[in-house]
């Protein structure tokens, strides 16, 4: 109670209760307040929409062993299993660093490649295509495919 009665004494105290600089301060309290809930809306949005992007081609979890392949996948997935929270699904990749050179520009390009069989089970890659792409990721003849980015292409 005492809180309000000296709330309303200062601001009463001119004999005006809104004069031009109380009204001005309360105006630019409003307008901050606002722009904050703006903004914490729209980094809210885009958060997720980027946390879900990330997720659609990176997967939640990944297990890395650097210089040699994992071998025997479904051991490692019996020991994953009870330690992850709702598991789903896996498929087993492989990350290579190569350099590329093209009209005398050299540029760094990391190459992954993934379980054909099992790569639509954990990665959501069909929403990320430009539809009318050459590739529809059927995986269906012996030859390699290949997805590449608009920057590498």
């Amino acid at each position: 109670m005492f809180k309000f009665w000296l709330a309303w004494r200062y601001l009463n105290s001119g004999g005006n209760f809104l004069n031009l600089t109380s009204g001005l301060a309360l105006l630019g309290m409003i307008l901050g307040v606002a722009s904050l809930v703006v903004s914490m809306a729209v980094v809210s949005g885009y958060e997720s929409t980027l946390r879900r992007a990330v997720i659609d081609v990176v997967g939640h979890l990944l297990i890395i062993k650097r210089g040699q392949t994992i071998k025997g996948s479904e051991e490692v997935e019996k020991s994953i299993r009870p330690l992850v929270n709702g598991y789903q699904a896996h498929t087993p990749f492989v990350v290579v660093e190569a350099v590329l050179a093209h009209n005398k520009k050299i540029t760094g390009v990391i190459i992954e490649g993934a379980d054909p069989e099992s790569v639509h089970k954990v990665l959501n890659l069909k929403s990320r295509l430009l539809p009318g792409g050459a590739f529809d990721l059927g995986f269906k003849d012996d030859l390699p495919n290949a997805l590449i980015g608009k920057g590498l292409a």
